[in-house]
């Protein structure tokens, strides 16, 4: 790893805003999957600790994500904290909920793509037909993020793809992305794939960033153990095991998997879009709170291009 800052695996959310205190005052934030008990909420709680003038929350189910919204708003009334409905499974959903994003700012300092699903035991797809995982944790970020891109640049913002330790555990084959309709779906694989798609979207897009003064990361949060992640998901403690035996066979060594707390986990996804020395790595996988080196076929710039390419066709649209 790179140290670029003082901040190591047991860094928490809030040290690293005590560190960078003041750097979020006055800017606008946009956090995906924010729901009760999730990373999301924990970095957004951290980020509004220093005071940004807006905090825009989006997921697709206000239920879960009005309790984290009513919490901050009585704790912090100065801060603009609103809500989206952004149904990451469906292209059409993204674009309305991009729109409804732009009529509440022009400028966004910082969008977190956080939401997601792990590995469902059954096989189903998006409304658009794409297997859930591959559509929920990248092609709908990758929508949602390029139709706010002028926003992002009018800000210099930064873009963080919130990825996992878990693309490991898969090759990545962005062409067979359904699994031949489902009839090769192992719901570990899908993860790994759509993980390591967070990686390679973080490559092609800082690619696309240079010059602008923005930048673009991919952050492992290490693992955390019951979240709201694994509760939608449905997984269950077999089929936690079953993963943790394909990391293994693997060869994914066990300090990678070893539980955080929510708010250390958190740091790096905060630190990622407050850290201005940060800039020269864009592109950069982040792990605790520092600048990490990930298996090379999740960086191949090749690869890149082609889950860029295979993305505009799914959402059809060239960016």
């Amino acid at each position: 790893m790179t140290s670029i800052a003082p901040f190591y695996h047991d860094t928490t959310s809030y040290d690293v805003m005590n560190r960078f205190k003041d750097q979020a005052k006055g800017k606008t934030y946009i956090i995906s999957g924010p729901s009760a008990g999730s990373l999301s909420a924990a970095a957004s709680r951290g980020l509004i600790l220093d005071s940004p003038k807006r905090v825009i929350l989006v997921g697709r189910s206000q239920s879960k994500i009005q309790p984290v919204i009513d919490e901050l708003t009585v704790e912090y009334s100065s801060v603009h904290i609103s809500y989206i409905r952004v149904d990451l499974a469906d292209n059409q959903a993204v674009y309305k909920g991009a729109q409804e994003i732009k009529s509440l700012t022009d400028e966004i300092h910082g969008l977190i793509n956080s939401a997601g699903i792990m590995a469902p035991a059954k096989y189903h797809t998006s409304k658009d037909g794409i297997e859930m995982q591959f559509a929920s944790n990248h092609v709908e970020h990758f929508l949602l993020t390029n139709l706010l891109m002028p926003d992002i640049k009018k800000a210099q913002g930064v873009v963080t793809n919130v990825a996992s330790g878990a693309y490991q555990v898969a090759d990545p084959d962005f062409e067979d992305n359904n699994f031949n309709d489902g009839k090769t779906y192992n719901p570990w694989v899908a993860y790994g794939r759509s993980k390591c798609a967070n990686i390679a979207f973080t490559v092609a897009l800082a690619k696309r960033l240079i010059g602008s003064g923005c930048a673009a990361f991919s952050v492992n949060p290490g693992y955390v153990e019951d979240t709201p992640l694994q509760k939608n998901s449905g997984i269950t403690s077999t089929d936690m095991a079953a993963g943790f035996n394909l990391a293994a066979q693997r060869g994914v060594v066990a300090t990678e998997i070893s539980p955080r707390t929510i708010e250390q986990s958190a740091a790096t996804m905060i630190l990622s879009v407050l850290d201005t020395k940060l800039r020269e790595y864009s592109g950069a996988y982040l792990e605790y709170c520092q600048v990490g080196k990930p298996k090379e076929y999740a960086t191949r710039v090749e690869i890149a291009e082609q889950l860029w390419m295979i993305s505009e066709s799914l959402v059809g649209e060239k960016f």
